[in-house]
């Protein structure tokens, strides 16, 4: 069984009581977390962090949750939202000394120092752009993408991670509240044609 989880989504310590519930086996789970912006450059804190929420002694699989880093908690100018911070003109208050590749770095060395600790580590909404930046400099080459994708959508980003070899996983597949992707015409002429809901078949 599958649990997907993040410290950007609040819900580290809820799933670690679901875990630690009567009848519940920690080795048959494969349990993701992820490290958000605001720890780039704090990878072992964050680890500590995720493991501690969560009650367990290892993840299966770890993901650089984003790749924009933002500005840690401690140094939040404007001591505004700790998970997304932002500037006066509502961007994204950034670290300006550090970079995502770095921070991939500090995460392929606890892989490699702590192997009993993280099992596996790959990439979350990286863009084939950054991919190609990523694939440069990466010891551990990810063997998986987290993204949100549906039909025809990042037909690029599909085509590139095909040829690296990166398997694409999706979040979101029925899109967000807004989308229309449930009235879509070829979504809804498979639907009928197999006897399905268009949410089985962007499923």
């Amino acid at each position: 069984q599958h649990i997907n989880t993040a410290w950007h989504y609040g819900n580290e310590k809820a799933v670690g009581e679901g875990i630690r519930s009567p009848g519940v086996l920690r080795s048959e789970l494969f349990l993701t977390d992820k490290i958000w912006g605001t720890y780039h450059s704090r990878a072992q804190e964050a680890l500590k962090l995720n493991l501690s929420a969560l009650g367990v002694g290892y993840l299966d699989l770890w993901l650089m949750h984003w790749r924009l880093l933002l500005v840690s908690v401690s140094f939040n100018s404007k001591g505004n939202d700790s998970g997304v911070p932002t500037l006066p003109d509502g961007s994204f208050e950034l670290e300006p000394s550090w970079e995502f590749l770095k921070a991939w770095q500090s995460m392929e060395t606890i892989l490699l120092s702590c192997p009993e600790k993280v099992k596996a580590m790959e990439i979350s909404n990286f863009s084939t752009h950054n991919l190609e930046k990523f694939l440069n400099i990466a010891k551990v080459v990810p063997g998986v993408n987290q993204v949100e994708l549906h039909p025809s959508s990042q037909e690029e980003l599909v085509k590139y991670c095909k040829e690296k070899g990166i398997q694409l996983v999706t979040y979101s597949p029925l899109g967000n509240p807004d989308s229309q992707l449930l009235s879509e015409r070829g979504i809804c002429e498979i639907a009928e044609r197999y006897g399905k809901r268009s949410e089985q078949v962007l499923i």
